[in-house]
């Protein structure tokens, strides 16, 4: 039987969620070129990820691409029930961004069982130049999570391999909660 993840994608507006999203879940072919549009809400992409060695996996995915904007904010608590994951992101070439994610950990982390192998937060470059940054440190209680520098045009590896390792950490979980919900049926 295969399991499934619900895995929000969150973090300000116009820093690169639904590509990043429709990149990790193979939805489009993504060059760059593609015009901005605002995601309305939320949308949601269900798809079986591949292992890292190549193998298909036995988790069924839901990645949540959540909108930045805060007139959506009403719909924040409904989409953060049952998270098991979460992908933080936030744009690598506006300084001190990472210093505003507070609001997405309070709102989608926070009041979840999620753990920091549970959470990525990625300094996404959505412009098609090269970053302004190479590195960047995230504090706070984000601090603990794995943090990516991710240019899917660059080096989509990395960003693959980070969402592998995330992959571990929600599948785990899941795995966990499955066992103790079949405990509780049979206690």
């Amino acid at each position: 039987m295969s399991l499934e993840a619900k895995i929000v994608v969150v973090g300000p507006r116009k820093v690169g969620k639904t590509v990043l999203a429709n990149f990790l879940s193979e939805a489009v072919e993504t060059d760059g070129q593609q015009q901005y549009r605002p995601t309305r809400g939320c949308r949601i992409l269900k798809f079986e990820p591949d292992s890292s060695d190549g193998k298909r996996s036995d988790m069924m995915v839901e990645l949540w691409d959540v909108s930045g904007d805060e007139k959506y904010q009403s719909c924040w608590p409904a989409i953060a029930k049952g998270v098991q994951g979460a992908i933080v992101v936030f744009d690598v070439n506006k300084e001190g961004q990472e210093n505003d994610l507070d609001i997405w950990f309070k709102k989608f982390v926070k009041g979840t069982k999620i753990r920091s192998g549970q959470c990525l937060v990625v300094a996404n470059n959505p412009s098609t130049e090269p970053s302004i940054r190479d590195s960047v440190a995230v504090g706070g209680p984000l601090s603990k999570a794995k943090l990516v520098m991710a240019d899917i045009q660059e080096n989509p590896d990395a960003l693959r391999d980070a969402f592998f390792d995330l992959m571990k950490g929600v599948s785990e979980f899941v795995r966990k909660q499955r066992e103790e919900q079949e405990m509780k049926l049979l206690s």
